[in-house]
């Protein structure tokens, strides 16, 4: 889920700054990489703390789940800075 919370949000902010628009991204897919990133690292109640508290329930993995989960939310906070999608012939009704 670390490559799921940082690697779509450059290609959106690539796309985002070269045509200044949500086209070729996702709001609603922003907001599920958002809450699976929390869930990955919510604190006792993820798969990776239940199945090896050992390895997992440290201090680290916590600190790195609060930087991917800042950096998924900022990828959801400047994609909802873009104007919308707009309708074209070949997308009459954008998913926003």
């Amino acid at each position: 889920n670390m490559l799921i919370a940082a690697a779509p949000g450059v290609l959106w902010l690539k796309r985002g700054a070269q045509d200044n628009s949500r086209r070729g991204a996702s709001m609603g897919l922003a907001i599920v990489i958002l809450l699976g990133t929390i869930n990955t690292f919510l604190p006792g109640a993820n798969m990776w703390v239940l199945a090896l508290p050992e390895v997992f329930d440290t201090p680290v993995f916590y600190f790195t789940g609060v930087v991917f989960v800042a950096i998924a939310a900022f990828n959801l906070y400047r994609l909802s800075t873009l104007p919308p999608k707009t309708r074209t012939e070949e997308m009459p009704r954008p998913v926003w």
